[in-house]
């Protein structure tokens, strides 16, 4: 089984959150635990943004 590691660092370059997940779960789930309690602007590649996958 795959498990994939999901991290949030800020431009310092420090490390503020961090997940692990089973491979198969949807890339987007994990974000909004990451970032629940953070402030300002978010980036993310556009698997993480978009509304739809395919």
């Amino acid at each position: 089984m795959a498990i994939r590691l999901d991290l949030v660092v800020n431009d310092c370059p420090e490390l503020l959150n961090i997940t692990l997940t089973p491979g198969n779960v949807d890339n987007r789930k994990p974000v909004l635990e990451l970032v629940f309690c953070l402030t300002g602007k978010l980036f993310g590649d556009f698997g993480y943004i978009c509304g739809k996958t395919q």
